[in-house]
């Protein structure tokens, strides 16, 4: 019978790490051999030995050596111990471990070794390694065994119309589902080890007959240099072939769609599959690929022109509107209007305390909301969903403040509706990105929009009059308290639209402290702007500034050289207004989707996204109309859906968690419902 034996010590160097083994054969003797690899991984608490012998032929001794956990034992039983325990050896196999090879192990995955930095380099990737009595060769076997996950659909990548399948973490099944794609002898696999530590194999997929070899070549260089001691997944490959890490253009794409990839390497592009990794990378990366989608490749050619036309053609517009807002501002003022007057409240007089007052009512709010999701998860999502399908009219109302915005300070015989459609073209394209591309967006920007800020309160030191902070509270708290309920509807209750973005969060990220830290940054910095412009306009001027962030931007000069920094104010403005719609469709299109049950949300995207501007051209006749409905109806519309409704499923779900608890009552009673 087969014996165990464990060398129950703890990991620290293993195989090459130590210097003598690269070039140290095998030994003839067993025990030799068996010491040799023990004192390799003499600080391993996972070496298994397995000693067994034939059952006719007892006096050769055999061993089976492998690690815990990375070997499937029922593979080594049925394949190589019970084969070598049970079968009729031939004569001469003393000493001969090709006949054990080609007689006995059932494996089509088995290789001759000689030298025990192979046996180490085979035991690290979960093989299995045989050992036999008089012998100085060794088989390595492949007995992988831990388990990989199933072929499912892409999370980030799907299509309306093509196949449903993606990579995994497995390299061998991921060149598989390559393979299987391009049946043809011009597919080309090259593979590479990289990774001092990791050992990470990796695949160079290509079509031998179409792909450039001066770009394959320079790949392949460049991946021959890699010096690193870790390659965890296809993003590190990424940042160490890049053209220029600081570049704000990619030179290396991804993809996790075997189909996407397979009609790549049709265009004469090179795939890279990385083991571990269910991103596999595509060289060179075209700038014309920021415009293509997947849906692209399995619809009509006319219509996916038209849409790459539409991307591009936003793409422009994004580009090309804040010099020309800048041109028309420097060489025709003329075109700018006088401000539009609108009444504000005069509890907004006081000193900005509304907004500290409103962030904290906030954090409240979302406290419930957390109590809800721990109790309900479930039930609180679809409920979030629901509200997120209640967002248009807060969508519309956005979208119509940049279009007045736009009108007013530079363009006021353009309609509404040619900012609003052209806005909303980008927005759509965003949210049928996904998260990830306003991620990317946003990591950009966000760090952009907090320097402007800090820089343009530095520049307005010279303009602060500190006598517009009197009076103090001169009415006392009350009218603090009662401006404090608007400015907690619009804008800050509206962050609780990002919870149905919480869950694209990455793994082992809090959701709560990204929350809490996102909600003191964003206050802080409107305590900021509203000091600001307070310090530089003073209260009376304020109140009759539709912008009074732009309006106090404009006085701020520095000799005749610095100055019309407003420009870059309007910029902010617009690109916050676009992630605001980008935010609240997000939260629509998932919204409905989970009411009709609609599996993906982005086929129903561009469909809210034109009913959002249709709402802001048709809900408001003029823009005091809609400034009067943001401050005296807007609190009133949305704290229902802000602040009942949650309070409403908090309640609903506190009761059902405390009715599920068991009741306790004396031994007798529980023995009872036990044996019930």
């Amino acid at each position: 019978m087969p014996r165990d034996s464990k060398d129950k010590e703890n990991p620290q160097e293993t195989g090459s790490e130590k210097s003598g083994n690269k070039s140290k054969t095998l030994y003839m003797s067993l025990d030799d051999n068996l010491n040799e690899i023990k004192e390799i991984f003499s600080d391993h608490d996972g070496l298994i030995v397995r000693s067994f012998r034939n059952q006719e032929y007892s006096k050769t001794e055999f061993c089976l050596i492998y690690i815990d956990g990375m070997a499937d034992k029922e593979s080594a039983n049925r394949n190589i111990i019970r084969p070598i325990i049970k079968s009729s050896l031939p004569i001469n196999f003393e000493g001969n471990m090709d006949v054990i090879l080609e007689q006995v192990v059932i494996s089509n995955h088995a290789e001759k070794i000689c030298d025990f930095h192979k046996m180490t380099e085979g035991l690290l990737r979960g093989e299995s390694i045989l050992l036999m009595e008089k012998c100085d060769e060794a088989l390595s076997i492949k007995t992988e065994g831990w388990k990989s996950r199933d072929i499912t659909e892409p999370e980030n990548e799907k299509v309306q119309r093509g196949p449903r399948e993606g990579f995994v973490e497995s390299i061998s099944l991921n060149l598989t589902m390559i393979r299987r794609k391009l049946p043809t002898t011009n597919l080309k696999i090259k593979n590479m080890v990289i990774g001092k530590q990791t050992k990470t194999k990796i695949g160079i997929c290509y079509l031998d007959d179409i792909v450039n070899k001066e770009i394959l070549n320079e790949l392949t260089d460049r991946l021959s240099k890699i010096d690193f001691d870790g390659i965890l997944d296809s993003g590190f490959i990424t940042e160490l072939i890049e053209d220029s890490p600081y570049s704000p253009f990619d030179t290396v794409g991804s993809t996790e769609r075997p189909d996407i990839a397979a009609l790549m390497m049709l265009d004469g592009h090179i795939v890279v599959i990385v083991d571990g990794s269910p991103s596999a990378l595509t060289v060179p990366f075209l700038f014309e690929e920021y415009f293509k989608a997947n849906d692209d490749y399995y619809i009509n050619f006319y219509y996916s022109s038209i849409s790459r036309m539409l991307r591009f053609l936003s793409f422009i517009i994004t580009i090309l509107l804040p010099a020309a807002y800048v041109a028309i501002l420097t060489f025709h003022q003329e075109m700018i209007p006088s401000p539009l007057l609108f009444s504000i409240s005069a509890a907004r007089e006081g000193i900005p305390l509304p907004t500290v007052i409103e962030t904290l009512g906030l954090l409240v709010v979302f406290e419930i909301m957390r109590e809800v999701g721990m109790r309900v998860p479930i039930q609180i999502g679809q409920a979030l969903s629901i509200l997120g399908a209640l967002v248009l009219g807060t969508a519309a109302l956005i979208m119509r403040n940049i279009s007045e915005f736009v009108r007013t300070v530079s363009l006021p015989e353009t309609p509404e509706c040619i900012f609003a459609f052209f806005g909303v073209i980008l927005v759509i394209y965003t949210v049928r990105g996904g998260v990830e591309l306003l991620g990317r967006f946003l990591a950009l920007f966000f760090p952009i929009y907090i320097a402007l800020i800090i820089i343009v309160t530095l520049m307005a030191i010279p303009l602060y009059d500190l006598k517009n902070l009197k009076p103090f509270l001169y009415d006392g708290f009350k009218p603090v308290f009662s401006a404090s309920f608007g400015l907690f509807s619009f804008p800050f209750a509206e962050t609780v639209l990002f919870l149905a973005l919480l869950g694209d969060l990455r793994k082992g990220s809090s959701p709560y402290k990204t929350y809490y830290i996102s909600l003191f940054i964003g206050g802080t910095l409107l305590l900021v702007i509203s000091v600001l412009s307070i310090l530089v306009l003073g209260i009376p001027t304020k109140m009759i500034q539709n912008y009074s962030t732009y309006a106090t931007s404009r006085l701020i000069k520095i000799g005749s050289f610095f100055q019309r920094i407003e420009a870059t104010v309007a910029v902010e403005f617009i690109i916050s207004g676009f992630t605001k719609n980008t935010v609240c469709l997000f939260a629509a299109s998932r919204g409905l989707s989970s009411v009709f049950n609609i599996k993906e949300y982005r086929n129903i995207a561009a469909p809210l996204g034109i009913l959002m501007v249709l709402l802001s051209i048709i809900v408001y006749d003029s823009g005091p109309e809609m400034t009067e409905w943001a401050i005296s109806i807007y609190p009133y519309y949305a704290f229902p859906f802000q602040v009942i409704l949650p309070v409403i499923i908090w309640i609903t779900a506190e009761i059902k968690s405390r009715a599920k608890k068991p009741c306790h009552g004396d031994g007798s009673s529980d023995m009872s419902q036990g044996q019930t």
